[in-house]
């Protein structure tokens, strides 16, 4: 199964909606998980990093699985470094 794991920016409440409600208009052969940055938290850079590679782990249990990392914005930084650390994924994709 194609995988996409989406990592919003630092967007307000209104504009993650909008991000989520996106998401029902992938192809039905995709998988999409929408990962919570929550920016606005006390957590770390590290910290969030630490739980996107859990988030990942778990979506991604399958080898013949194929993801694909999309980072918007501020989440573009968690997808480059996930990218970097990570090179087994299929593919990435940051959008600025």
């Amino acid at each position: 199964m194609n995988q996409i794991l989406y990592i919003p920016g630092l967007g307000s409440e209104e504009s993650l909606k909008k991000q989520r409600r996106l998401m029902f208009f992938w192809p039905k052969d995709y998988q999409i998980a929408l990962f919570e940055s929550n920016w606005a938290s006390n957590e770390t850079a590290d910290e969030k990093y630490i739980r996107l590679k859990a988030f990942a782990l778990k979506m991604h249990q399958k080898d013949s699985d194929q993801l694909t990392i999309i980072g918007v914005s501020a989440g573009g930084s968690l997808a480059v470094r996930y990218a970097y650390e990570n090179p087994n994924f299929h593919q990435c994709r940051f959008l600025f």
